[in-house]
């Protein structure tokens, strides 16, 4: 725990930082599955969709909400 701020206190300390702390550190394949398998985005018009054609390469930009590429 991190002393001194309420809010700070439903925060743990971990390797990778402060996360809260109903959270655990798991490593990324075993919270999700990797898939390959190809989507025609018209057949899910209920799932937002951005081909990566159209996300700039380069350092992410997180300002105002969105994530955009630099």
């Amino acid at each position: 725990m991190i002393p001194g701020n309420s809010f700070l206190d439903d925060f743990k300390e971990t390797e990778i930082g402060p996360i809260p702390v109903d959270w655990d550190v798991v490593q990324l394949g075993k919270a999700c599955q990797l898939g390959r398998e190809n989507v025609d985005p018209q057949e899910l018009p209920e799932m937002p969709y951005v081909g990566l054609e159209h996300i700039e390469s380069g350092e992410p930009n997180y300002e105002g909400g969105a994530i955009a590429a630099r």
